[in-house]
């Protein structure tokens, strides 16, 4: 039998307590689900951000960016499991929001 605070591949469920998701956050997560079969688990959309406004690193590549809307597209390494998996992201670095998770194949 598993332990209460584990599900059926060992995570900690506990992490879980407490976390929500704002609504403004809602179109991108579900963007995250539907494209990449995946939900982030608790903490990583803030280390997600953390690493877009630290800039670019071996975590976190700028792709592309629109000098008029100012939107910039980005590569960012997330956990997903064992591992780390790679998101296709648009943000917009002034506002410090993220926009939409782009296709994987984008």
């Amino acid at each position: 039998m598993l332990d209460q605070t584990a599900d059926r591949f060992g995570e900690d469920l506990g992490a879980w307590d407490g976390a929500c998701i704002p609504i403004k956050h809602w179109h991108f997560h579900r963007r995250i689900f539907e494209r990449y079969r995946m939900v982030l688990p608790p903490g990583a959309f803030s280390k997600m951000l953390r690493r877009l406004q630290a800039g670019p690193s071996k975590d976190a590549l700028r792709i592309g960016r629109n000098i008029l809307t100012g939107r910039e597209v980005w590569g960012v390494y997330v956990p997903d499991g064992l591992a780390e998996r790679l998101l296709y992201i648009v943000w917009l670095p002034r506002q410090n929001a993220i926009i939409t998770a782009l296709p994987q194949s984008a």
